[in-house]
């Protein structure tokens, strides 16, 4: 290996203590310098000199690898502080530097080693991998046997090329969002680090028609009766925690026994985020979204997954103090789940909100922003999500609000793909009551001369079941 601990003068560096200005020409000059030698392991570091002194002092230091820089000084109290900082020492003999300080005659000198390199990574010691994955080795400079740790599940080792030489593979990443990983090496307590940093995949895949050929109006003809799964995937607390079990697949068979072939599911994400920066959703939540999500497919149905409530991140927010921090979370949510779910065909639906809270007309242009930023970042990803049917909300998806104040509709550059969605719970004595109140009383049955307390099993003829509206289309 080629020598690089070489020495050679450099101009002198002119750190001088300015604060000392106006010190007594007549007073004797004195020097102090907190430490006459600084030792230095062979990875970079930096330590710190004091220099006390009652004249102007210059400092010097006579090596490539060594630096030295101003802290802080103070005329009161006539005391500076140097940061002595070293570089890497990339081989495995020691080596030697000198920082001389003068002022007015006087001179003091430190002088600084450094280990040689036991463990030494040469070459690369930081590895961009691209999305789809790849390998990269590392080259080491060692005296002695060493271990090694890899943070990053998605990182492991192939095998040792030789003494001195490790070969890697790097996983496909199947999330838009960059990650870093580390290979540490080890020799007792001596360390030296890899860093891995692998790109996220592009969002965008051509998009392909097949098996997204209807239109909403298409769509929602198909869809003969819907079943909501209420209080199993929105809790921000967990999939049990308003007291249902965990779903599965013998709960959706039975509900499509039942006759229902269209299964609404309001579901929680900001509740499963693991990084508040990039809003990156645990990769656990979407196997288990996708899982429910599969169990109706088993059954050929329908299905539309939303973001709901979840503790109001964007339902309370609708105001323009908060636009911009719930667009950028809104986009980066609705991404990954459209590429989590991209090749699955128009039996799954999105749906941008659940009951966004609107009260006039300044939080109506909020809305709608927040309903673009969906279907624009859905589209964006290309594929299945390119023809998909996708679902806005109106004003609190309350049917009169809708009618008032959603005088215009979010945009989309495909034709035919969006539904508006509305909640009607008129009367709700009879849809959401369920025992008599102080205002009202809890009815079984509603419909003019029909209209009935009687207990549920006595069902007379031609009576509207107990019911609610939430959904209707355009083109």
């Amino acid at each position: 290996m080629k020598k690089l601990a070489f020495f050679f003068f450099l101009s002198l560096l002119s750190l001088q203590c300015s604060s000392c200005s106006d010190d007594d020409p007549n007073e004797e000059a004195f020097l102090s310098v907190s430490v006459d030698e600084l030792s230095f392991p062979a990875n970079s570091g930096s330590k710190f000199l004091n220099i006390q002194s009652n004249r102007d002092w210059v400092i010097s230091e006579r090596a490539v690898w060594l630096n030295v820089d101003m802290l802080f000084g103070s005329a009161a109290d006539e005391e500076a502080s140097v940061a002595v900082t070293v570089q890497k020492n990339p081989d495995a003999d020691e080596r030697t530097a000198l920082i001389a300080i003068s002022a007015d005659g006087l001179t003091q000198e430190v002088v600084v080693t450094q280990a040689g390199s036991e463990l030494m990574i040469i070459e690369e010691d930081r590895f961009e991998i691209d999305a789809s994955g790849g390998n990269f080795s590392v080259n080491l400079q060692v005296t002695n046997n060493y271990d090694l740790t890899i943070q990053g599940d998605w990182i492991s080792q192939n095998k040792s090329l030789s003494e001195a030489s490790e070969d890697f593979s790097v996983a496909s990443n199947s999330s838009i969002f960059q990650r870093t990983g580390l290979v540490i090496f080890a020799m007792g307590d001596i360390k030296d680090t890899v860093t891995v940093v692998q790109s996220g995949i592009d969002a965008f895949i051509p998009a392909d028609m097949t098996g997204m050929e209807s239109t909403a109006i298409q769509l929602a003809s198909k869809m003969n009766m819907g079943w909501n799964l209420g209080n199993s995937m929105e809790p921000p607390s967990g999939e049990t925690a308003w007291g249902n079990p965990k779903t599965t697949q013998a709960l959706i068979d039975a509900v499509a026994a039942a006759g229902f072939n269209a299964v609404r599911i309001p579901c929680a994400w900001d509740s499963y985020i693991e990084d508040l920066e990039t809003n990156k959703i645990k990769d656990s939540w979407l196997a288990r979204v996708q899982e429910v999500v599969d169990y109706c497919y088993a059954n050929d149905m329908y299905v539309i997954l939303n973001i709901h409530w979840d503790g109001g991140w964007l339902e309370e927010n609708i105001i323009p103090e908060k636009e911009e921090e719930v667009s950028q979370k809104q986009e980066a949510l609705w991404k990954q789940i459209a590429i989590h779910f991209r090749d699955y065909d128009e039996h799954l639906l999105f749906a941008g909100t659940n009951e966004p809270n609107v009260e006039d007309a300044e939080q109506m242009g909020v809305l709608l922003n927040y309903e673009q930023v969906f279907i624009d970042a859905v589209r964006a990803t290309g594929g299945c999500n390119a023809y998909r049917v996708l679902i806005f909300q109106g004003p609190s998806t309350d049917i009169d609000k809708t009618h008032t104040l959603m005088t215009a509709l979010p945009q989309d550059d495909v034709e035919d793909r969006l539904m508006a969605e509305v909640h009607y719970y008129t009367p709700w004595n009879f849809c959401g009551l369920t025992q008599d109140e102080n205002w009202g009383d809890f009815y079984y049955f509603w419909g003019g001369i029909i209209t009935s307390k009687e207990p549920k099993d006595a069902t007379p003829t031609g009576i509207a079941k107990r019911t609610m509206c939430w959904l209707s289309f355009r083109k």
